[in-house]
């Protein structure tokens, strides 16, 4: 990894740390809660006792403090109590009532709700659950001003809905839309994340990286249904190798007007985008190089944790029809050992799964892992192939290796002592195993 981009993330960390624990008082004093019959036992409890003892009228005009906000919610001619109040009553009874527990309160709560949305919980609320892994790892493909997920694929779809109303997001009814269907959670997933640690705006200036609290969680159920939700949203499986896709926006970098006669590519029906040709990369690149997609980045941080080595790569540079240059990059995982550590992690939750079983089984062989593994593996074809003496030629006929493998093997088991050269059989070196 780039020690440049490590950096560029912990900057953004420490900018936006996020929690992934929760208190009512983390939301805005406009939202307002519902609570559980036990919670309006206490309240009520609580509004006897200051009656009877202080008299509403006169602790409303020593303390400003409107206890009938109590009893109309009580008598359900108020819905619900704001946090607003709920602020200004917990200032309250630390002065006058010092051995209330407030958390008794807290912990009774079962609905957030602002103007338009609700929320069901109970504080304090953890966020490294598999629920809210999915919110979070579908967020980067998300419109998140107004969260709601798109997606061709309607079993991903129904995933989705499934997962957020698990949390206790109301997510009303699947809708069509042009390309595919919709599920929105609405305003009150945009403040989740937001407390999570995300910038609201859309992905590609936002910038966002996943959050340092959950790329470092030892939450292992979290983590698999996180990294699940972004293969499955931002995933493309093929090719033997698994590839994450994020873009990123430049708007730092002066660009040349000549863009409009760059070559065009098409990206839907309607719309297209001008690739920026070879000869006009060098002057940017650098440039673009540092200020890459920090959700790929954090995404490599954590697939490092679990052992899984990837590799990050500029695939293209283009200009959007607004005059605004962009890059696209891939997280790419390569090799049989990293794509299984992939599957094991994610073979629960993840709708590829199925493109993940055929991608490893396309693996005709277990790729040797690391020089001690494959100086045992030629031993082994060398004692196989039943001559001590032998040539290129003699392991290549075996069928076991590809030709070029076993040509550039052989003199990296000279280096190591394993065999050595006795002469010649016309162009052909020959050569003697020598360990056993």
């Amino acid at each position: 990894m780039n020690p440049d981009h490590f950096k560029l993330v912990s900057e953004r960390w420490s900018k936006n740390p996020g929690k992934s624990t929760l208190s009512i008082f983390d939301f805005p004093p406009s939202y307002s809660v519902r609570f559980s019959e036990h919670g309006n036992k206490i309240l009520q409890n609580l509004y006897i006792n200051f009656k009877t003892n202080f008299g509403i009228d006169a602790f409303h005009r020593k303390t400003r403090m409107n206890f009938y906000s109590i009893d109309y919610y009580l008598r359900n001619e108020s819905k619900s109590i704001s946090i607003k109040f709920l602020i200004k009553l917990k200032e309250i009874l630390a002065e006058y009532l010092p051995d209330f527990d407030f958390t008794s309160i807290e912990c009774e709560i079962r609905y957030v709700l602002n103007k338009r949305n609700c929320f069901a919980a109970s504080f304090p609320l953890n966020l490294e659950t598999p629920f809210f892994a999915y919110v979070l790892g579908l967020s980067f493909d998300s419109g998140i001003q107004d969260y709601c997920f798109a997606n061709t694929n309607h079993e991903l779809i129904l995933k989705a809905k499934s997962m957020f109303e698990h949390f206790g997001f109301y997510s009303g009814s699947i809708k069509d839309r042009t390309g595919g269907q919709i599920v929105q959670v609405g305003k009150i997933g945009t403040k989740f994340l937001e407390l999570a640690g995300f910038i609201i705006n859309v992905q590609i200036k936002a910038n966002n990286p996943l959050p340092e609290w959950a790329v470092y969680s030892n939450d292992l159920p979290f983590v698999k249904a996180l990294i699940s939700a972004i293969i499955d949203s931002e995933g493309n499986i093929n090719n033997k190798s698994l590839r994450i896709c994020q873009n990123t926006l430049h708007q730092n970098i002066n660009f040349p007007h000549g863009y409009r006669d760059f070559p065009k590519q098409n990206v839907s029906s309607t719309s297209f985008i001008y690739i920026v040709p070879p000869e006009q990369k060098k002057e940017i690149f650098q440039e673009i190089l540092n200020n890459p997609p920090l959700m790929l980045i954090s995404l490599q941080i954590l697939f490092a944790r679990l052992g899984i080595h990837s590799s990050l790569a500029i695939v293209k540079i283009y200009v959007k029809r607004t005059g605004e240059l962009c890059s696209a990059w891939h997280l790419q995982v390569f090799s049989k050992k990293n794509l299984e550590l992939v599957y094991e992690l994610t073979k629960e939750h993840l709708i590829k799964k199925s493109s993940l079983e055929k991608t490893l089984k396309s693996y005709k062989r277990d790729y040797v892992s690391g020089p001690n593994k494959r100086v045992e593996d030629f031993i082994k074809l060398i004692k196989f192939s039943g001559k001590p003496v032998f040539t290129s030629r003699d392991l290549i006929t075996l069928n076991v290796r590809k030709r070029k493998t076993i040509q550039n093997t052989i003199p990296y088991l000279q280096s190591k002592g394993v065999v050595k050269l006795v002469g010649f059989e016309g162009k052909l070196k020959k050569w003697e195993l020598i360990a056993t």
